[in-house]
């Protein structure tokens, strides 16, 4: 018969009571062949730290500590470290086993290529094992490093030096800024390299390739160069004539293209159009830009009156912001504004796009269809005989703000029309 429990507290005591499962009557002998109590430590331990990250080829020193995180009972405690290679032990390199009447111990890596062994300990009370903790160590990963320096040069002729702290000993590193003539690198390799402004605006990725401790990691830092150039801004939208109380979709352009606000470094259009508008719509119509640049593209809708406005811009980089741009004037058309024609849809559109007469009368048709961009350039043109709806295929178009003319007999009607893809 075997019996197992627990003492809730001290001083608590065990009763033994047997029975015979003989049937005949009178008194029985029981004999007791053996108590044996076993002590349970409540106690909760925890090795600090659990994990450990160490550089490859440098040589650290690391204290290890097992901590008690509940209340135990009065007893000595001792405990055993398991200390694998990679480590040594006051001079003693592992692997070898240590008992310590503390509960700290200090090791020294052996600062190799490979990362040292994991370290154990067991804790022991009263001499017998309580619990046995290991903390994982593994090589601090190459891609955990970073470029130190500054992310903008403004000024002409400005340098920065680049550096990767707590490189390992023995890493090579392999610089290279994209894309060229922007700036200068004085070295290519190296523990650290100096960039200089060559004095063109733009955005610069700097790279360095690390290789160390059989690993190769690339690293990258974005650098925003110059200050902007605010002849290079220009708005594009309908007009100059536009009719009043319509939305009208403008996008900014810098150098003549969306596509280069990524590489001038441009996070932020900031828009101004005087008098005030009925209306604006931030963050809207961007005219076939797509990114992370704020404001890129706005809505519009003006009164009646007055029959000018001014619609510009300013750009913003990690150098500044610019001035405003020329003013890109509107002239509000006083006739010729009636209903439109026809309608079309999708707009924006990607691939095709529809144009149907909104009149469904017998006489409500079209012949011609074509599309110009904003420079008045004609890009595609459709014949029709007297139809009330087509589809047009604008799939070679690139992004950007067009404009459908349809032709009913003398009759033409003007619509502003989106491709974003």
């Amino acid at each position: 018969m075997a019996f197992t429990g627990t003492f809730a507290t001290a001083g608590s005591y065990l009763l033994v009571g047997a029975t015979s499962n003989s049937t005949s009557s009178g008194n029985a002998s029981i004999y007791v062949r053996q108590i044996a109590i076993t002590e349970s430590l409540p106690g909760a331990f925890a090795l600090t730290p659990s994990t450990l990250t160490v550089p490859c080829n440098t040589s650290v020193s690391q204290t290890f500590t097992a901590n008690t995180v509940t209340a135990i009972p009065s007893g000595t405690l001792t405990y055993t470290w398991t200390i694998g290679s990679g480590w040594s032990y006051l001079g003693t390199p592992g692997p070898t086993t240590v008992t310590t009447p503390t509960n700290s111990i200090t090791l020294v890596s052996s600062g190799s290529s490979t990362a040292p062994a994991n370290v154990s300990v067991g804790v022991n009370f009263n001499g017998r094992n309580e619990s046995n903790l290991t903390c994982a160590v593994s090589l601090v990963p190459l891609s955990s490093l970073t470029i130190s320096g500054g992310n903008s040069m403004c000024t002409t002729g400005a340098s920065n030096v680049y550096t990767i702290p707590n490189l390992p000993t023995g890493a090579t590193i392999a610089w290279a800024a994209t894309p060229t003539g922007i700036v200068t690198l004085s070295s290519t390799s190296g523990a650290s390299t100096t960039l200089t402004r060559s004095g063109a605006v733009g955005k610069v990725s700097l790279t360095a390739t690390v290789t160390a401790c059989g690993s190769v990691a690339g690293l990258t830092l974005p650098i925003t160069v110059g200050v902007l150039d605010n002849t290079k801004l220009t708005v594009v939208g309908e007009g100059p004539g536009i009719c009043p109380n319509v939305p009208i979709m403008f996008g900014a352009r810098y150098n003549g293209s969306c596509a280069n606000f990524n590489a001038a470094g441009i996070s932020d259009i900031t828009w101004n159009v005087s008098p005030t508008p009925t209306q604006i719509v931030y963050n809207d119509g961007t005219a076939g830009c797509t990114g992370s640049v704020n404001n890129a593209g706005v809505t519009i809708k003006f009164p009646a009156s007055p029959t000018q406005y001014n619609v510009k811009i300013t750009a913003t980089n990690a150098c500044g912001t610019t001035s405003f741009s020329t003013p890109y004037v509107v002239q509000i058309m006083s006739s010729g504004c009636g209903s439109h024609l026809v309608t079309v849809s999708p707009n924006a559109a990607s691939s095709t796009v529809t144009v149907a007469t909104i009149s469904k009368t017998a006489d409500a048709t079209f012949d011609e269809v074509k599309i110009y961009n904003l420079q008045g350039t004609l890009k595609k043109q459709f014949q029709y005989k007297k139809v009330n709806s087509a589809t047009l295929n604008v799939a070679d178009l690139s992004n950007g703000i067009y404009f459908i003319e349809v032709t009913s007999g003398k009759v033409k009607d003007k619509l502003q029309l989106i491709i974003q893809k």
